[in-house]
């Protein structure tokens, strides 16, 4: 019987699958800057939506990745590939 990982565990190896995506669109960002195509915001408009990116960090995504994976293991592994 193979072993059921933890929702934070499953949600670390889920983020950690996704990093090079992540780096690839960071990469992809900085080209955009340097060729002029794109404008990086500032420290001061930044610090100006700083609780608003909080509270989408904390809220949106982490919250709902482990709600999601709490459906997923809730409704079972065949279900959650029909879903």
């Amino acid at each position: 019987m193979p072993r059921r990982l933890s929702r934070l565990v499953g949600s670390a190896l889920y983020c950690a699958h996704h990093r090079p995506r992540l780096a690839r669109l960071r990469r992809r960002n900085r080209h955009a800057v340097a060729a002029g195509a794109s404008v990086a915001p500032g420290t001061a408009a930044l610090a100006g939506i700083g609780w608003h990116l909080v509270y989408l960090t904390l809220g949106g995504i982490v919250i709902s990745m482990l709600c999601w994976n709490a459906g997923n293991q809730r409704i079972g592994p065949l279900n959650t590939m029909l879903l």
